[in-house]
This record gives structure tokens, sequence and C-alpha cells, in this order.
């Protein structure tokens, strides 16, 4: 659990600043301060607050980023970071003479690329990205294509990281770009149909990436992990995963469907798994645990935590995989509101 006096200290510090009047966006001067938010209350249709997607990047302040540390796994870019920075040069001849024709096509050096074979007939094409506007290119197996397939993200980020999605028959390119502070941040699917390069998705509000079981993640952030009752805004940065497939040459998001207690308690260890939540997350500032819950038609089951105290309510929501009736034992918690629909998809399915 989180410590209640980097909690309170925070409290106190954005309380002093309302009272004096801090309301615009203080300059850069290497502190980061708290980003206070409206309080957001989900819609009734479903669907995240209108502006969840669209929220400024204010950097966070020291103790509250220290704090995130503590409590949550790396997020998608985080753990891009982590990897070797430069352009790593590929050793195969064919993946060279690509690269040297994307980069001289785009009249600059290729920032990030992959070779991949996207319609699985054995030969490699290249997808590269810029470094400037991350446009991106193509590079066909046989050398005689190499063209731009798209300009870019609508706005500018601060970096791009590419991820492949396995399929039977094919591949599919993801060009996820984003910033470094704040939840700004899109993506884009690429497949190669007819040996013509085609956008499935456009320049959309999140980070996409297959997990190790091949489940097609969107994750998207927020600042929604604990509300402070008494200052009436929200702190902690959170990541929030939903779930796509693609199905007749479109992607669909798997909606989280409203599952009754009632309905939850049917699975074989339910009532196990909410005790083992209660004794993980209950201590004596606790005054009460709230639970509600969803379910996929893939399969996944979560179940949203309201944890209040005196001062606080702590959002976090735990995923499970069912399996022969049973939750999977492994629990997956993560700070955040999970909403039935999180992406900016045409179609939402719902078991």
């Amino acid at each position: 659990m989180k410590k209640r006096l980097i909690q309170i200290t925070l409290t106190m510090i954005c309380a002093a600043n309302l009272l004096a009047g801090c309301g615009e966006r203080p300059e850069e001067t290497g502190t980061e301060e708290i980003q206070i938010t409206e309080t957001k209350i989900p819609r009734e249709d479903g669907l995240m607050p209108e502006n969840s997607l669209d929220e400024a990047d204010e950097p966070m302040p020291e103790a509250q980023v220290q704090e995130e540390e503590e409590s949550r796994v790396e997020s998608p870019e985080e753990q891009v970071q982590e990897e070797e920075e430069g352009r790593v040069e590929p050793t195969g001849e064919h993946d060279r003479q690509m690269l040297a024709l994307l980069d001289e096509s785009c009249g600059s050096q290729i920032y990030v690329y992959t070779s991949v074979d996207m319609n699985k007939d054995g030969i490699n094409e290249m997808i590269g990205v810029t470094d400037d506007d991350f446009a991106v290119w193509y590079c066909s197996s046989d050398l005689a294509e190499c063209y731009m397939v798209s300009d870019g993200p609508s706005q500018g980020y601060d970096d791009c990281a590419i991820k492949e999605i396995e399929f039977n028959e094919e591949r599919h390119v993801v060009i996820n770009t984003y910033n470094l502070i704040g939840n700004s941040k899109s993506y884009s699917i690429l497949a190669l149909h007819d040996g013509k390069m085609e956008i499935l998705v456009d320049d959309n509000y999140g980070y996409v990436y297959a997990n190790e079981k091949n489940d097609i993640i969107l994750d998207v952030e927020s600042y929604d992990g604990e509300y402070d009752k008494d200052g009436d805004f929200w702190l902690m940065h959170t990541w929030v995963d939903t779930y796509l497939y693609y199905e007749g040459g479109k992607y669909k998001e798997y909606g989280a469907a409203a599952l009754d207690e009632k309905d939850f308690l049917k699975y074989d260890n339910a009532r196990e798994v909410l005790d083992e939540i209660d004794r993980e997350n209950r201590n004596e500032d606790v005054l009460e645990m709230r639970y509600s819950y969803f379910i996929r038609e893939n399969g996944i089951v979560h179940i949203q935590c309201e944890e209040e105290s005196e001062w606080f309510i702590d959002y976090y929501y735990y995923t499970f995989r069912v399996n022969e009736n049973r939750l999977d034992v492994e629990m997956s918690q993560n700070y955040g509101i999970m909403y039935p629909i999180l992406s900016q998809l045409d179609e939402v399915t719902y078991p």
C-alpha cells in the first residue's frame, strides 16, 4: 500500500498552491508539479470521460513520481527505453540493402525500423520511421518499391517504437509514438495486402503490443489512480489495458461488459479470490472496500476495486483469465479505473 505520509504531503502542497493562486502552468524550472484535474465520474454510456484522451501533458511532482515507481509495473514505453539507444545496423545483406534504400528515399537516416515477413511468403519487407516527424516508409522485399506510407502522427511526440502482431497467414506492424512525460501517445497499424501497404488503424490514441499469450493489448493512460476527497482532485498516473482483435479486415475492441456480483460468484474460486484481494489491501486506515466486475468476450475478467480511507479513494483493478470456470490464480493488479470502452475503434463487441 502507498505511504500515507507522501499522500498527505502532496495534499498540503496542492492546497497551498491553490491558495496562492497558482492556476497557470508554471515555467519549466526543472521542478515538476502535480497535475490537478477535474473529478471524473464514469459516463452512463460506459465511455471514458471526454477529457480523458485529451488531457494536457502536465509534469508530476518528484514525490509522486517516486510513489508511482513503488506501486506499478513499467509501462510499455519505459520497457522500450531500456533497450539499447541508437540505430542497430542490420547484419544480413538483404536487410542492409532495404535499409539503405529507405535512407536514400526519405532523404535522411531512418530512426527505427523492422525487417519482417508481413505476407509470410518467405522474404522480409522493411518498415522504417524517420526521426524528425515519425513518417513511415516501406521497402518491398524485391527492392522494387520504396515509398512513404504515412507522413506521421497529427501531433509531435518524443519517441517511437515498432511492434509486430502475429497471425496465422500474415504479420501486422504497429507504429507507436509517445511522449516521455504525460499521457499523450498514438498508434497506427499496417498490413501488406495484395502487394500494397494498407493502414488498418491510423493515428488512434494509445499504445498497442502483443503480450506473451499473443493477446493484442491497447494501453491507455490517465490520472485516475487516487481521488483526494478533501482537495477534490485526482492523483497518480495510470496505465489501463483493453483487448483488441482483428476480424474481417478491421481491428475491433473486446468491450468490458458489467458483470453482476451474483454471476461473478458462480466462478468456482470467486469467493477465494475476493478474500485474497481483501487480505492484500485492507488495513486499519481503510473505511470501506467496494467491488465491481467486468467480463470480456475473450474470457478476461476484471475486478474493479475502490478502497476508501478518510482522505482518499484508491482505484485499482485485477485481471484474470477464465479457464474451466475458474479464475487464474496469478492476479495482476493495476491502478486506474476500468471502463467498458477504452479504444477509439468503430466496432466494440461484448459477451
